[in-house]
């Protein structure tokens, strides 16, 4: 079941498409889809996936080689997390909290380079952003 899309502006001239799946297991993956210069896809397999090694995935952004994904607290209420692979597929490590039902990524290279993220969990939906420092 695929979770959320992203865009991915950072691998040079191509830009692409990012999905990741939702599952309660560490299997989940993610895909990149190319897009041609029209901003179409083909229906073909994808060009890009990798295993994100962690669970309950809500957002995932590919950056230039590595990823981020926001994954949701296994207890209700609890902060969302924000994981780190670098490179993709690499194990996933905490790189900080994100707000209760952390949502789709989205990644600027302003400031420094940053993500924007949301909180999907009722009366506390909040838009944000982190800055990566890069």
């Amino acid at each position: 079941m695929r979770s959320q899309f992203s865009l991915d502006r950072t691998q040079g001239a191509t830009t692409s498409i990012v999905s990741s799946e939702y599952r309660t297991d560490s299997l989940e993956r993610a895909a990149r889809w190319n897009l041609a210069a029209s901003g179409c896809i083909a229906d073909r397999p994808s060009d890009d996936s990798w295993m994100l090694r962690t669970a309950r995935v809500h957002g995932a952004v590919s950056v230039t080689g590595g990823a981020y994904c926001s994954t949701n607290a296994s207890t209700s209420g609890a902060a969302g997390q924000l994981w780190v692979q670098t490179p993709r597929g690499a194990t996933a490590a905490v790189h900080g909290k994100l707000s209760i039902g952390p949502g789709d990524l989205s990644y600027t290279t302003a400031h420094g380079g940053s993500l924007w993220g949301l909180g999907e969990h009722v009366r506390r939906r909040r838009v944000y952003q982190v800055g990566l420092g890069e």
